[in-house]
């Protein structure tokens, strides 16, 4: 008995059979892109909490998509192992100092493992290394009940502290105490305000006319004297103390000698003035009777003689003294 298949039949079938065709191919080119038949390298890595993570989890670098976690396994509460495998092309990448790190791309949503690629001279590490873990926090971590939780408690611990900790300096009057401290210590920062202010501008005057710097200098100069002196003054001491006790004996007479002397000199001083004035008037009539004289005809002749003589004498003494200057050495 033969079956007819009519002409709408006919068409259904074509369509389910390139349907079922392009679905076969599509599925083939999505496999082959994701690299399902590539060549992998595995690797792991542990980390304390998975939440976020599962089998299939993305892993990148630097943005593409280069792997996909294999399996997340328990080791020890505190401790989960992650494994995950690498395409080989982008496995020799992974080289030594390069760590890995769980991220969320947005908000909310999966994370994913971000590998942070290290200098790529460095040696690449061999396949199943454990790559180091680059601690990480988001938004949805820090809000998530495990973390907020025992910051919340550890909160209200503080708070009720800081509370009976309030109490006990009420009861105490400490609070009186901190105000009135408070209220004394505004002249305290108006005071030191004050010396601020003129110490920066001590500060600038020192800065501007570099008097500090040559005040240090010349501290320095003086101390550098000072301790090339001090074993000369050592050294010399007993010397000069030896003849110390004399000196002072003759200060004292010398004192003692002034002491009588000054009744004395209060008398005369009103008078060393009056005395004073009358010597210089002496000694200008004595100067002008010497002139008078030397103008008298007798006396002429012998002024003249007298002054050749003295002119004589000045020009021998410096003639003695001209070689005398010339043999001292130059110093």
């Amino acid at each position: 008995m033969q079956v007819e298949v009519s002409r709408y039949e006919r068409v259904a079938g074509l369509f389910v059979v390139i349907a079922l065709v392009a679905v076969t191919l599509v599925s083939i080119m999505l496999v082959v892109r994701t690299g399902y038949f590539s060549e992998k390298t595995p690797y792991s890595v542990v980390v304390k909490s998975a939440t976020g993570l599962h089998v299939g989890t993305r892993v990148q670098m630097s943005g593409l998509n280069v792997g996909w976690v294999d399996d997340v396994d328990l080791i020890a509460p505190g401790q989960v192992l992650v494994e995950f495998s690498i395409l080989e092309e982008y496995a020799r990448r992974v080289v030594e100092g390069t760590k890995i790190q769980m991220v969320r791309p947005y908000a909310v949503g999966e994370k994913l493992l971000e590998i942070q690629a290290a200098d790529p001279a460095n040696p690449p590490l061999p396949s199943g290394s454990s790559l180091p873990l680059l601690e990480s926090f988001d938004l949805v971590d820090l809000m998530s009940g495990r973390t907020l939780g025992p910051f919340v408690a550890s909160i209200e611990a503080l708070v009720g502290d800081l509370n009976n900790t309030m109490l006990v300096l009420q009861e105490a009057g400490t609070f009186e105490r901190v105000n009135a401290l408070l209220d004394q210590s505004t002249p305290v920062m108006e005071n030191v305000n004050n010396m601020s202010r003129e110490m920066a501008a001590m500060a600038g005057t020192f800065n501007e006319q570099q008097r500090l710097a040559k005040l240090l200098r010349e501290m320095q100069a003086s101390a550098q004297e000072m301790n090339q002196l001090l074993p000369v003054m050592r050294q010399n001491m007993p010397a000069i103390m030896e003849p110390m006790p004399e000196l002072l004996n003759n200060l004292n007479a010398v004192s003692q000698e002034l002491q009588q002397l000054t009744p004395v000199l209060a008398e005369v001083g009103p008078e060393l003035p009056r005395t004073s004035r009358r010597a210089i008037e002496a000694i200008d009539e004595a100067v002008i009777l010497m002139k008078a004289l030397q103008k008298s005809f007798l006396l002429e002749g012998k002024v003249e003689d007298v002054r050749e003589e003295e002119r004589q004498r000045r020009q021998r003494r410096r003639a003695e003294q001209l070689p005398a200057i010339e043999v001292q050495p130059n110093p």
